[in-house]
């Protein structure tokens, strides 16, 4: 199992970029086929995205920010996502390393 952090999945919504296409191929290369995240991951987006919401008073400046927020809960849906507490686990305690 490879669990990847905010950090590395962030790369995703991007796939176009340089350094999604960078992950991807090592990701693909790997003998473990199961990709992971937390759920600090979609919980620090997520965030991210109602904070921008928050920040505009008039309602139609929302829209895009909820659009956003939209596509988030899209792209997590494909997702395995781990319980938090898994973070907290040593690294010795019977699980892979994570990647990020």
């Amino acid at each position: 199992m490879i669990v990847l952090d905010t950090n590395y999945v962030s790369l995703f919504q991007y796939p176009d970029s340089q350094a999604a296409v960078a992950l991807h191929e090592r990701l693909v290369s790997s003998t473990d086929p199961e990709i992971v995240t937390t759920a600090v991951t979609p919980r620090e987006q997520m965030r991210g995205w109602l904070s921008a919401i928050h920040r505009q008073s008039d309602v139609q400046r929302q829209v895009p920010y909820y659009d956003r927020l939209v596509g988030l809960f899209r792209f997590f849906a494909d997702w395995r996502i781990l319980p938090a507490a898994l973070n907290n686990q040593p690294a010795h305690a019977g699980r892979s390393p994570r990647l990020g």
